[in-house]
C-alpha cells in the first residue's frame, strides 16, 4: 500500500491479517520461533500505528523529518494561551452540563482546525501539493486537544 492520510482501512486490515499469518510466533513458517516473535510484535505496532489517523499523521510527518520532540514550541502563543485558560478551567469543578458545553466547544475547534487540509487528510493518498506545515501544526494542536478531551472524561 501507498502511505496516505486515509487509508483503506479494510484493506489495511486484510494485508495485516496476510502477514500475521505468516510470522505469528504459533503459525508463522518464515523464521525462527523468536524472530516471528519479533517481526510479529513489530507488525503489531505498525499496524496500531497506521489504524488510528493521529497517529498516522504523526508517523508521516516524522518519516517526513517534520516532527521532533522540540515543535510544541513553534505553536502560536496565542494557541497556547488559549491552551492554558482550558486547562485552567478543566481544572475546576464542573457539572455534567458544563462538561458537555466545553466537550462541545472541543469538538468545534477541532473541527475548525481540520477545515484548511481536509482535502488532504481525506484523500486517498499523499498529494504532492500537501501544505505540511499546515498538516504539522494541525497535528500538534490536535495532540494538545485530545489531552483536553482526555482531562474531561
Amino acid at each position: 500500500m501507498e502511505p496516505a492520510f486515509n487509508p483503506d482501512l479494510v484493506e489495511l486490515r486484510k494485508r495485516f491479517l496476510n502477514k500475521m499469518k505468516d510470522v505469528h510466533p504459533d503459525l508463522g513458517v518464515l523464521k525462527t520461533g523468536q524472530e516471528n516473535l519479533n517481526f510479529s510484535a513489530e507488525l503489531n505496532h505498525a499496524y496500531g500505528t497506521l489504524k488510528d489517523p493521529m497517529t498516522r499523521l504523526g508517523y508521516i510527518l516524522t518519516e517526513k523529518m517534520l516532527l521532533d520532540n522540540n515543535d510544541k514550541s513553534q505553536l502560536s502563543p496565542d494557541f497556547l494561551m488559549q491552551m492554558i485558560e482550558l486547562n485552567e478551567e478543566f481544572s475546576q469543578e464542573m457539572d455534567s452540563d458544563s462538561i458537555v458545553i466545553v466537550a462541545k466547544q472541543l469538538e468545534d475547534f477541532e473541527a475548525s482546525l481540520r477545515i484548511p487540509i481536509s482535502q488532504f487528510l481525506d484523500a486517498p493518498n499523499i498529494p504532492d501539493n500537501t501544505p505540511w506545515q499546515l498538516m504539522k501544526e494541525y497535528y500538534l494542536k490536535i495532540k494538545y486537544l485530545l489531552r483536553l478531551k482526555e482531562k474531561i472524561q
